[in-house]
């Protein structure tokens, strides 16, 4: 069925039924018949500026409402929908390189000003639609293969690579997910997911309403500032089907910590869909510990799996059932040979996901792309109606993705166990040592689980060396109250805590000011890979050998000592006192340039080199820079 004609038989089938929009805390209701309205509206102002069937429409807006008026009008219209990011200047340069593979694009934007710099010549002002002139004109083209929709990864780092969408693998997956989920009409659903993001765009538009459900929008800003008052939208409209990815989960658990709420009933939530990343069995456990404090039921938590190259999902497990967990030893596991599989307190769990949606069929290749049994650890490929005929204006990429036998490499590996898959991680992020892999995730958790306060702030990514294996290294998300060395007792904490638990060094752990994630807040693992690869820590291995004279000479970590212990290091002097002038010492310009880059990078302040004419010994410096770090926390 169509995706046109899955609006039209909802419109009949269930006519009450719509979307609720929270805006400014309150919610506007309009039946999805206003909404085919509205965006015939809009179509109709889409093809009064001359736009033609078959033509990309980029659109860019912040509003779920225009949004959804948006995306229809092109699904009614006959034309390509291409949703885009927009709300930094990453994203925004992100949209050029989008722009740049299409054939005879149509930008429609709310943000003219940021946009200025995008070079196109059919560039359009939403706010400058004439919606209210004409109704437009419903394509007659029936063809299932038509391209309704192209998603592109946001080319803020490398090329874009735009997924297809036609009719018929989208409204494919959105049958299958409803066959998998068992949704029903009655339940309502809400989400503050991106709907540029296909897993928002699925789960909290499209699915509810080829069903005929009630689905709540709520602004992804709305969740990410306030995450409280998503439980209280929640239980103030008896919300049955939700969404909360590992990253928010983490967030939520942070704010619930800290935060006392008024009393919330959670007891109408059936489901809570967590995919996008690899499950975090713990984390799971943790959520469901705090909610279930405000009613939530036993197994709500429903673990998912899916990739944009097959539309959205690919497997699915039973509504309201527990988590089903294997644990594979901390050795390691290798394409083509059986799993071990331990005892829990042996290992890393990983969650099972459940089995294949109807129209996907799933099966483990190794690196010969041989079928390999149950059990076998290997790559994932997907074949089926949802799959994607490749990616847009790229041949070249696209024959990359499909095997011999046309089958989708998802870039995935896991394994089939009992006849359900387990995801142990994307191939181009584990981490490879004389042939076994080792997953970022699992040493991540053994981590946190050691020290809890570094959640959400650790990430472990592999380099390749000259012997074709991987260095390990370690990056930790500074705090404004942490300095140098507190960031460094945790390093050694953590080289300590993977040797002991995974057999594994790790080369060196770097203090980052931000983790880089993507808009839908997965890792930038490659991204921080390229970094190390470009040379960009190397300062801090200077840093860290200093650092370690503090241990060899018992010295208390304090700046003073620091200080003096690094001008120490730098002139090759000793026993230098808190009062002696650092010129008397021998300081040149070049001297003070090595120290000022030391003392900036040891302690996140921006003093200059004229500082330390004003600040000329170690007492006074230390004074200056603890003002600083007072002032910029």
């Amino acid at each position: 069925m169509m995706l046109i004609q899955c609006l039209n038989e909802t419109i009949l089938r269930e006519p009450e039924k719509g979307i609720y929009y929270l805006e400014n805390g309150k919610y506007k209701f309009e039946t999805y018949e206003h909404l085919r309205t509205n965006a015939l509206n809009y179509l109709g102002a889409l093809q009064e500026l001359g736009i033609e069937e078959g033509q990309e429409v980029v659109f860019q807006t912040t509003h779920n409402n225009k949004f959804l008026y948006l995306l229809w009008a092109c699904f009614l219209g006959g034309y390509i929908a291409i949703p885009t990011g927009f709300d930094s200047i990453e994203y925004i340069q992100g949209t050029n390189k989008v722009i740049s593979k299409l054939k005879k694009p149509v930008l429609i934007t709310e943000l003219e000003k940021q946009c200025e710099n995008i070079v196109l010549k059919d560039k359009f002002s939403l706010s400058s639609l004439d919606t209210k002139k004409i109704t437009g004109r419903v394509t007659q083209n029936n063809s299932k293969d038509r391209i309704v929709m192209v998603q592109f990864s946001s080319g803020s780092t490398g090329e874009p690579k735009g997924v297809i969408y036609t009719d018929n693998t989208l409204s494919t997956n959105m049958f299958s997910i409803l066959k998998s989920t068992e949704w029903k009409t009655e339940e309502r659903i809400l989400t503050w997911l991106t709907l540029t993001h296909n897993m928002g765009l699925a789960s909290g538009h499209l699915a509810p309403l080829i069903k005929g459900m009630n689905q709540y929008l709520m602004p992804t800003r709305e969740f990410i500032v306030h995450p409280i008052n998503w439980l209280y939208q929640i239980d103030k409209y008896k919300i049955n089907i939700v969404s909360c990815p590992n990253f928010a989960s983490k967030l939520l658990i942070k704010t619930l910590n800290t935060t006392k709420i008024n009393d919330v009933d959670l007891s109408s939530i059936n489901m809570i869909i967590n995919g996008s990343e690899p499950i975090d069995y713990g984390l799971c456990e943790e959520l469901t510990k705090h909610l279930s404090k405000y009613k939530l039921r036993e197994n709500c938590i429903y673990p998912v799996y899916g990739l944009a190259e097959n539309t959205v999902a690919a497997c699915l497990p039973k509504a309201q059932s527990p988590l089903k967990t294997i644990t594979i030893g901390h050795e390691g596991v290798t394409v083509g040979e059986p799993a071990i599989i331990r005892k829990e307190s042996e290992g890393y769990r990983v969650v099972s996901v459940g089995k294949a949606i109807s129209e996907t069929d799933i099966r483990i290749v190794d690196n010969d792309n041989k079928i390999l049994p149950e059990g076998y650890y290997g790559n994932i490929e997907l074949n089926g109606l949802s799959v994607t005929p490749g990616y847009y204006n790229n041949e070249k990429e696209s024959e990359k993705i499909f095997s011999d036998d046309g089958w989708l490499k998802t870039g995935d590996q896991g394994l089939i166990f009992d006849n359900e898959l387990y995801i142990f991680g994307r191939e181009k992020e584990i981490i490879i040592i004389y042939g076994h892999n080792y997953y970022p995730n699992d040493i991540e958790q053994t981590i946190v689980q050691k020290i809890p306060e570094l959640s959400g702030r650790v990430v472990i990514i592999g380099v390749n060396n000259s012997n074709s294996n991987e260095e390990v290294f370690c990056f930790i998300e500074k705090r404004q109250s942490e300095n140098i060395f507190d960031l460094y007792k945790y390093g050694k904490k953590i080289k300590k805590i993977v040797n002991k638990f995974k057999k594994l060094q790790i080369n060196e752990v770097y203090p980052i000011s931000v983790i880089p994630k993507t808009r839908s807040q997965k890792l930038k693992r490659v991204e921080l890979r390229q970094r190390i690869q470009g040379g960009e820590f190397l300062e801090y291995n200077e840093l860290f050998e200093l650092l370690n004279l503090f241990e060899e000479q018992t010295i208390e970590n304090t700046i003073e000592n620091f200080i003096i212990l690094f001008t120490e290091y730098q002139l090759g002097l000793k026993n230098i006192e808190l009062n002696t002038n650092f010129f008397e010492l021998g300081f040149s310009s070049i001297t003070i340039m090595k120290f000022v880059e030391m003392i900036n990078l040891a302690f996140d302040t921006e003093i200059s080199e004229t500082d330390i004419f004003f600040y000329e010994t170690p007492k006074l410096l230390a004074e200056y820079i603890e003002e600083q770090i007072r002032l910029l926390s």
